[in-house]
Protein backbone atom coordinates (compact mmCIF):
# COMPACT_ATOMS: atom_id res chain seq x y z
CA UNK A 1 0.00 0.00 0.00
CA UNK A 2 2.46 2.11 1.29
CA UNK A 3 4.88 1.04 -2.58
CA UNK A 4 1.84 1.92 -4.45
CA UNK A 5 1.02 5.65 -3.03
CA UNK A 6 4.94 6.41 -3.00
CA UNK A 7 5.37 5.35 -6.46
CA UNK A 8 2.07 7.24 -7.30
CA UNK A 9 3.52 10.06 -6.06
CA UNK A 10 7.20 9.97 -7.60
CA UNK A 11 5.29 9.39 -11.24
CA UNK A 12 3.48 12.72 -10.51
CA UNK A 13 6.77 14.22 -9.29
CA UNK A 14 8.11 12.90 -12.98
CA UNK A 15 5.64 14.55 -14.69
CA UNK A 16 5.34 17.67 -13.09
CA UNK A 17 9.46 17.92 -13.94
CA UNK A 18 9.10 16.72 -17.13
CA UNK A 19 6.32 19.56 -18.01
CA UNK A 20 8.21 22.35 -16.19
CA UNK A 21 11.52 21.14 -18.08
CA UNK A 22 9.42 21.80 -21.53
CA UNK A 23 7.99 24.39 -20.77
CA UNK A 24 10.95 26.16 -20.21
CA UNK A 25 12.22 24.65 -23.21
CA UNK A 26 9.23 26.44 -24.76
CA UNK A 27 9.65 29.40 -23.47
CA UNK A 28 13.65 29.60 -24.59
CA UNK A 29 12.60 28.68 -28.25
CA UNK A 30 12.64 31.46 -30.66
CA UNK A 31 9.60 32.81 -31.75
CA UNK A 32 10.37 31.32 -35.64
CA UNK A 33 10.83 27.76 -33.86
CA UNK A 34 7.41 27.53 -31.95
CA UNK A 35 4.88 26.70 -35.39
CA UNK A 36 7.19 24.28 -35.65
CA UNK A 37 6.65 22.52 -32.08
CA UNK A 38 3.34 23.53 -31.75
CA UNK A 39 1.58 20.61 -34.19
CA UNK A 40 4.16 18.58 -31.69
CA UNK A 41 2.19 19.58 -28.79
CA UNK A 42 -1.19 20.00 -29.67
CA UNK A 43 -0.45 15.68 -30.60
CA UNK A 44 0.67 15.26 -27.44
CA UNK A 45 -1.79 16.85 -25.29
CA UNK A 46 -4.97 15.38 -27.79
Amino acid sequence: MLIRRFSILFLTLVFVAVLGAFALFHAKTPAYAKPIFAPLTSQSTN
